[in-house]
């Protein structure tokens, strides 16, 4: 939003004013600039966010392939997709952990300012060079750096606020290896959905069909259809031509687990 009203206020002071073609210049340049320091931070987090969003929905993915295949008696494939949900989780929590969102807000603050002042210089060097003729002298380009990057500064830092809020998808579980190690070896408690909630039939391994596409109450048909599709993706045989038979099984049968719930929350979303 801060980015909007300046580059708005520029925007408005070339149209009224009419200024010389090296003003236009020179202030379009620190509006670009002004504009990419504050989107490289909000960028930065919105793909480390997807990237554990979608280690979760693997997860989901993998916990029901691992009820399935323990369901086929297949024990030693059900504790393989385990330890494959334990090292996702790992990665996951490495990727919620405060040192690194530290570490990823720096980094692309860093990114923010380099590129706003790297704009902005660039645009100064066109105008001094292009209409006058003339290179900046050192004082002349200190003085400009020096005022570009106080300028830089303010755009990152006011799109990092973002980084103080959640970074992921509230509805997914986090969880899901201790889910399946229950169903494995049954003898730790986890929280399972309650039984009004879980529609009864069919079975979806102590998850209701929201858990299972990690979606609240009020998703719409668009966001269902591509959280399934995300599922979709991780269990489709055909993408697992080269996995043994149990394998192939278990995932054709969590499949059409998936397939269950979406009819059932299909119905329910206008």
């Amino acid at each position: 939003m801060g980015a909007v009203i300046v580059v708005a206020g520029i925007w408005l002071l070339l149209m009224v004013y009419e200024p010389l073609p090296h003003v236009r210049v020179g202030l379009g340049s620190m509006a670009l600039g002004y504009i990419l320091a504050w989107y490289v931070p909000i960028w930065f987090k919105h793909r480390h966010v997807k990237s554990q969003n979608r280690l979760l929905d693997r997860c989901r993915a993998l916990l029901m392939l691992g009820s399935r295949a323990m369901e086929a008696g297949d024990k030693a494939g059900a504790e393989q997709v385990l330890t494959r949900i334990r090292r996702l989780e790992w990665v996951w929590r490495l990727g919620a952990a405060v040192p690194f969102r530290i570490s990823l807000a720096l980094w692309a603050m860093a990114w923010a300012i380099a590129m706003c002042i790297g704009i902005r210089f660039l645009g100064s060097l066109v105008v001094q060079y292009g209409w006058s003729g003339k290179v900046m002298t050192s004082s002349q380009m200190l003085s400009e750096l020096q005022l570009t990057a106080m300028i830089s500064m303010t755009a990152p830092m006011y799109a990092l606020m973002g980084y103080f809020e959640a970074w992921r998808n509230p509805w997914a579980i986090d969880n899901c290896g201790d889910r399946l190690w229950q169903i494995i070896y049954g003898t730790r408690a986890v929280e399972t959905a309650p039984v009004e909630e879980r529609f009864d039939v069919p079975d979806f391994d102590g998850l209701t069909p929201h858990q299972i596409f990690g979606v609240g109450p009020d998703v719409t048909r668009r966001q269902l259809h591509l959280a399934r599709r995300r599922l979709v993706q991780e269990l489709h045989p055909d993408r697992w031509h080269h996995a043994g038979v149990q394998e192939r099984k278990a995932r054709e049968e969590a499949l059409k687990r998936v397939n269950a719930a979406y009819d059932m929350l299909k119905r329910q979303v206008a």
